[in-house]
């Protein structure tokens, strides 16, 4: 048993060796890194279902409405990418809208997003994951 956070710090690095590999494997073609690379997309599939489980078991408190823990991933990617367009259009110096306004709506996702980080960082923390194959 790992709590959730290993198990994602784990998916990190499985991403980080996986993209390694493909990109080793652009330049040199072996049986042994193709092999290799296969493993870790098996590997990096079991903890996937072992995350979206974990996620789908677990609630959080989201202005007084509970919901999992993968719907509040979601809510929390859909407002990064809000803020993410709304940097844009400040930075873009064609952009004729009140850069002041889109800043402050910006400030707003900004503090949506910390809090939902934050409560599913306190989830990932808690919950154990059975990672057995």
């Amino acid at each position: 048993m790992a709590y959730l956070i290993e198990v994602l710090a784990q998916k990190r690095l499985l991403d980080k060796k996986i993209s390694e590999i493909k990109e080793i494997l652009c330049i040199e073609q072996t049986d042994t890194l193709a092999e290799e690379l296969f493993n870790l997309f098996e590997m990096r599939q079991r903890l996937l279902l072992n995350i979206n489980t974990a996620n789908t078991l677990s609630e959080i408190d989201i202005g007084g409405t509970r919901v999992s823990i993968a719907t509040a991933v979601e809510i929390r990617d859909t407002i990064k990418s809000k803020i993410e367009v709304l940097t844009s259009l400040i930075r873009n110096k064609n952009c004729t809208l009140d850069k002041l306004e889109l800043q402050s709506q910006r400030d707003k996702y900004h503090e949506e997003f910390i809090l939902l980080t934050m409560g599913i960082t306190r989830n990932d923390l808690q919950v154990r994951v059975n990672q057995e194959g």
